[in-house]
């Protein structure tokens, strides 16, 4: 059995009329759980004795999707289908969106990673290639929120020392710092944290040492 979880937080509030129900931003948590090709969307919360408590907005989304991110200029999620590259809107009651199809990116990774930029502007996801059995970010694609086609623009991802293609880092999950918009990763084949320069593609391993966890 596979599943696959996204998380994220809401740290800002705008309002955009769409039939869709927005999200009221308040610093709250989400995770999206993908399980046998259907998504659930859940909040997370702690409560008084620490413990996390997920509790489930809807068990199914309408879609499996993944790589999601937060928007703040209209308080939706949005995420892809990690294997048909289909782009998906999700709202506040779990209800997704179907957009589009990103049929102008590589169809031969999985899409997993993925967050929005602080502008909201794009959402950027990470395509994975498991060939020869080692899981291996490959290349990093934009998607335009504000274009009616959802443009893309795909970067081949490089290691920023070597400037050589990317062969050993897997990032499992991506996040923007909302305050410097610098993007992190999270590699889990060296188990620490990156940092990926959204220009040129270029991953810098060299500035986190590893985990013990």
């Amino acid at each position: 059995m596979t599943k696959y979880l996204s998380i994220l937080v809401l740290i800002c509030f705008q309002f955009v009329a769409y039939s869709q129900v927005p999200f009221n931003c308040t610093g709250d948590f989400y995770t999206s759980l993908t399980n046998f090709g259907s998504s659930s969307l859940s909040k997370v919360t702690i409560d008084a004795s620490g413990n996390v408590v997920f509790t489930t907005i809807n068990n199914n989304v309408g879609a499996s999707i993944n790589a999601i991110g937060y928007r703040v200029t209209d308080n939706f999620i949005y995420g892809v289908n990690p294997t048909n590259e289909n782009l998906y809107r999700i709202d506040a009651n779990g209800n997704s969106t179907f957009l589009a199809n990103l049929g102008s990116i590589n169809s031969s990774y999985s899409y997993f990673a993925g967050d929005v930029t602080p502008d909201g502007n794009f959402l950027v996801i990470i395509g994975r290639s498991s060939s020869g059995g080692t899981s291996t970010s490959r290349n990093l694609v934009k998607i335009d929120l504000n274009s009616p086609t959802y443009a893309t623009t795909s970067i081949s991802l490089i290691d920023a020392a070597t400037g050589s293609l990317n062969s050993t880092v897997y990032m499992s999950d991506i996040a923007f710092d909302p305050i410097t918009g610098v993007l992190y990763g999270y590699d889990n084949n060296n188990k620490r944290l990156v940092t990926i320069d959204m220009p040129t593609g270029g991953i810098n391993s060299t500035l986190y040492p590893t985990t013990t966890a």
